[in-house]
């Protein structure tokens, strides 16, 4: 709830409580003097000087509830100034205390961040530690390869041993991702790039942006 708010509008109610209750006076009074109005003899000469009368009551009200709809208008004109820079502080006042009010689950989120980048990182090296083991077998086993080029196994275009095969085979592809273990991909999640990027921009954007939401 806005600071101020309802002692504001009660105030502010009060400046337009006696025209307010005089419109609502003639209203009522048109109401009830136009259901007095006689439409089933209507040809009656005692009947039309009786909704003459009345008529004319209802006409004298209209134009009263006119001026008084015209004071009212004039009393928020003349209020109006005032009240804009009252209203207007008050919704300043309460943005001001507003602003810092999601710091927690915005700290939230950039844990978040970092633990997701952590992880990714954590899969990253299982990735590398998985093609290390296979690269060391591949040496292990280097000895009992065939060590002519094989036409069967090409590279580039050209023949190769079997050594150069499997560890070309075997090689990581940094670019799309990890190579010998499965991974959630950005565009799982519905985004186009950033999230798992960890350089020096990122890192200290997101430095920035925690020491700003720490305040």
């Amino acid at each position: 709830m806005i600071t101020g708010a309802k002692e504001y509008i009660e105030t502010a109610e009060k400046k337009f409580e006696g025209i307010q209750g005089d419109i609502a006076e003639l209203e009522k009074g048109i109401a009830a003097l136009e259901s007095k109005i006689d439409t089933e003899n209507e040809f009656k000469i005692a009947t039309i000087k009786k909704n003459k009368t009345i008529q004319s009551e209802i006409n004298m009200l209209k134009t009263a509830l006119a001026n008084a709809y015209k004071k009212h208008d004039e009393i928020r004109r003349d209020n109006g100034k005032t009240a804009y820079s009252e209203v207007t502080a008050l919704i300043n006042a309460f943005k001001r205390e507003q602003r810092n009010s999601t710091n927690k689950k915005n700290l939230a989120i950039i844990q978040k961040m970092e633990e997701i980048r952590t992880l990714r990182a954590e899969i990253i090296e299982q990735d590398k530690a998985i093609q290390g083991e296979i690269n060391a077998f591949i040496n292990q086993a280097q000895p009992f390869l065939d060590p002519e080029p094989k036409p069967e196994l090409i590279l580039y275009g050209q023949p190769v041993k079997q050594y150069e095969h499997l560890l070309h085979a075997n090689e990581i592809n940094g670019i799309n991702g990890t190579t010998f273990v499965n991974e959630v991909k950005e565009y799982d999640l519905g985004i186009t790039g950033g999230l798992y990027e960890v350089n020096q921009t990122n890192q200290s954007r997101l430095a920035a942006a925690k020491a700003r939401f720490m305040q």
